[in-house]
């Protein structure tokens, strides 16, 4: 039997820890991957109203949007082929899920007029704890997130599905933010 706890992990960490209300909001979504269908999946189970994605694999977002909007059909996803052409000043929410900001080296993959002060901003990259995109966001006033609360979600539910005890959640927390530390 197999299990994805990523996308409840994440759920949890927006919704319970950083109070994030989902409920007629929208969302944008960069990338298309694993981690991305995760997040969609909660997203449209918990009624957000609109979710726009775009990734580098047009085929894979637009399969996404079109497989998300059969199965959760009060949720409007669709797929925008360049992030130039996201309304992201009418979005609540922007996810980055693409490995982009895991290196020094890498672009921000948004420009900062794009952005506004009552966005939220969450990138589920976690190493480095903060990203070119969220130095940004945090700079024009926007709240952020990185993923380090969706990871220690996910660990707590993955120890529930092997051990079938609850996870001792404040002791994962404390290694998770020292182990960061030494990165």
């Amino acid at each position: 039997e197999g299990w994805n706890t990523d996308g409840i992990g994440f759920h949890r960490h927006l919704t319970q820890d950083l109070k994030f209300n989902l409920l007629d909001k929208k969302a944008v979504i960069l990338g298309a991957g694993g981690a991305s269908k995760a997040v969609v999946n909660q997203l449209a189970r918990h009624g957000i109203k609109t979710i726009v994605i775009n990734d580098i694999n047009k085929d894979k977002a637009s399969q996404l949007a079109e497989k998300t909007n059969k199965e959760f059909p009060k949720c409007n996803m669709s797929f925008v082929d360049s992030i130039d052409k996201i309304d992201i000043k009418s979005a609540d929410l922007l996810i980055n899920t693409t490995p982009v900001g895991m290196k020094e080296t890498d672009p921000c993959l948004i420009k900062e007029e794009l952005l506004h002060k009552n966005l939220f901003v969450y990138d589920l990259i976690y190493n480095p704890m903060e990203t070119k995109l969220l130095r940004l966001a945090k700079n024009i006033g926007c709240k952020t997130s990185n993923g380090l609360g969706m990871l220690l979600y996910q660990g707590t539910l993955s120890f529930k599905h092997f051990t079938g005890l609850d996870a001792p959640i404040q002791i994962m927390k404390q290694a998770l933010e020292e182990a960061i530390n030494k990165l």
